[in-house]
């Protein structure tokens, strides 16, 4: 079992797109595994198995690579053999590789020298990592880091226009004379087919496992994201530009702070960068963008070798004190993140603000008194307050465990599927032709809950209920459920108002959206003249106003009054006031006037307020 380093030639996705005159091509091409048959023996020379090594060929995996080997020494340049590899590691953990990359492969025999490698079998284990000024996510020039720095020139030649215009002109390159000939090079560079884009570089404790995708795509197992410096600090082009200033990732996490990030699109400023065809984008670690550059290409890549051009402060003498906060985490800045968080301040960490509501605690009662108490807890505390007065911030302690979705655009979906809409095709063992068998259909949910304190208002026996036939089972699109059991007796609840009140959000499977808690503000109490407001709307095309139950419960029982104290000439003198409660009424008058005006108040809702 050996180890050497090779140049990938071809990548291959998946063998069924290789025609059959390629794989005869690819096949010539090779000068291992040995494209005839091999009869392989036992250790007394018995006949073991017959094995076509040119099988191997036909038959490669997916993500194989045929590549050139390059020597262990890396400057072998007479080589012009290629080998087929098939991944080293199993389906489950598939890595990245792309044409013109270097990488490390296992041959299960030992080779005596560079010049005969064998005929393997051969398996690629991983991208050689790069130095510095070559290793890019993205794409990574292994001969790159053999060039000079661009910041190492003398006072003298950097006040020279020759060398200010060369380094404004600084493409980084993919060809050159380092290790191979011009032609080996151009077949392996001309053949890429992926697509390259800049990348941030990703700092990482030393205690952090990360996963890092090609396309600014990262999942980083470590610790808390708290940030030790300012908001003004991090969004300073300028704080880079000092060496004594340290990245996030330097900071010592506190125990018990483990937290997972994912993340796309990290320094998702550099998606607008491209508008300005032949632009390139110096950041100085603004929001962990790194500096861009386009390669001979024309493509935009991390500026991994700063020219002079670009630093502009002396005391940095090498690119690794350069932009030292290029890839660090922006919670506000970058595309897309779920985060998990052990012990976190979300809300100061999403850079959420304060909620305000018609909350039953008012801005007396200390987070302690929150956590499962009813202190303070009161609806009394809306009486007699004017409406500015009655707004308090939402209950909440943002401070523990979390998980927080950043994005432009969130959704979640619950599937749903009718039956028959989805179907499969099976064949029995004994059977010449399949049969299409349909799916039962199924309805999704979605149920949000806050936990806290439920109110019993009694329990429910599904046998006693009128409706018989929802007695015995209950049905939602194709599902049924049996609710007749003794256990299936359930209690009727709603959220405590005595503080600690649960709350929940559910979108059924039949369609019902059910909402609970203590209160449920809708709105903001955007106020209006009377008739005009347009901050609810319960409906579509909604343009009725809503009705004010006190105020109409006022108005109607003035008119009531007004009504029965009403006096009026008739022609046998003024007619007098209805006695309450009288069986003959004059013609036009109310009926039990008094009980007439008590009764309004069953207009006015048992659950409902409105402003």
């Amino acid at each position: 079992m050996q180890i050497l380093k090779c140049l990938v030639d071809r990548v291959i996705p998946h063998p069924g797109d290789i025609t059959d005159e390629e794989m005869t091509e690819i096949k010539l091409d090779l000068s291992a595994p040995d494209n005839i048959p091999d009869r392989r023996t036992d250790e007394k020379g018995d006949q073991e198995s017959e094995v076509d090594i040119g099988k191997l060929i036909s038959d490669m995996p997916r993500n194989s690579i045929v590549a050139t080997p390059i020597g262990t020494s890396h400057q072998v340049s007479s080589i012009d053999e290629k080998i087929i590899c098939y991944p080293f590691f199993s389906s489950h953990l598939v890595l990245p590789i792309k044409a013109g990359e270097f990488v490390w492969v296992m041959s299960e025999k030992s080779f005596d020298n560079e010049e005969n490698i064998g005929s393997g079998p051969f398996y690629w284990m991983s991208r050689v990592h790069g130095s510095l000024i070559s290793e890019d996510v993205s794409f990574t020039h292994y001969e790159r880091q053999m060039n000079v720095l661009n910041i190492s020139f003398s006072k003298e030649s950097r006040g020279e226009e020759q060398t200010k215009k060369q380094m404004r002109e600084y493409q980084p390159a993919f060809r050159g004379d380092r290790i191979f000939s011009e032609d080996n090079k151009l077949t392996a560079y001309d053949a890429r087919d992926h697509v390259e884009e800049p990348v941030p570089r990703l700092t990482k404790h030393p205690g952090d496992l990360v996963i890092q995708g090609s396309h600014n795509t990262s999942i980083t197992m470590g610790t808390s994201y708290s940030d030790m410096r300012g908001l003004d600090e991090i969004l300073n082009p300028e704080f880079s530009q000092d060496e004594t200033q340290a990245s996030r990732a330097f900071f010592d996490p506190d125990v018990m702070t483990g937290a997972i990030d994912i993340v796309v699109g990290r320094s998702n400023n550099l998606k607008n960068i491209e508008v300005e065809e032949g632009s390139e984008v110096v950041s100085m670690g603004k929001n962990g963008e790194p500096l861009t550059v386009r390669n001979e290409d024309g493509h935009l890549e991390v500026k991994k070798n700063p020219t002079f051009l670009d630093i502009t402060e002396e005391s940095i003498t090498h690119p690794r004190l350069y932009n030292i906060n290029e890839g660090d985490p922006d919670i506000l800045h970058d595309a897309s993140r779920i985060y998990l968080g052990r012990e976190e301040d979300v809300d100061d960490l999403f850079g959420i603000p304060e909620l305000f509501a018609n909350n039953m605690f008012n801005k007396s009662v200390s987070s302690e008194e929150l956590n499962g108490s009813d202190k303070g807890s009161s609806p009394e505390v809306f009486k007699s307050k004017k409406s500015y007065e009655s707004v308090f911030p939402i209950a909440k302690d943002s401070q523990g465990s979390c998980i927080a979705a950043r994005s432009k655009n969130i959704r979640i979906v619950a599937s749903s599927f009718d039956k028959d809409s989805r179907s499969i095709h099976v064949r029995k063992k004994n059977d010449d032709d399949s049969k299409e068998v349909f799916i039962d259909g199924e309805q999704g949910s979605i149920i949000l809950i806050k936990e806290g304190r439920i109110d019993s208002l009694g329990t429910l026996d599904p046998s006693q209920r009128e409706d018989k036939e929802y007695a015995s089972e209950s049905k939602f699109g194709d599902q049924t459920q049996d609710i007749s059991a003794e256990n299936q007796k359930f209690t009727i609840e709603h959220a405590s108002e005595a503080g600690n009140g649960r709350a929940v959000i559910a979108l059924g499977a039949d369609g019902t959206i059910y909402i609970d808690g203590p209160r449920i503000v809708i709105g903001s109490g955007n106020e209006k003249d009377n008739g005009e407001g347009t901050q609810i709307s319960l409906g579509i095309d909604s343009h009725e106003p809503v009705v004010m139950g006190n105020q109409l419960h006022g108005i109607l029982s003035a008119i009531i009054n007004v009504l029965d104290n009403h006096i009026h000439p008739t022609g046998t003198g003024p007619s007098g006031k209805r006695v309450p409660g009288g069986s003959e009424v004059a013609p036009g008058a109310f009926t039990n006037t008094v009980d007439d005006i008590s009764d309004l108040k069953l207009m006015l809702s048992k659950i409902a307020k409105t402003k």
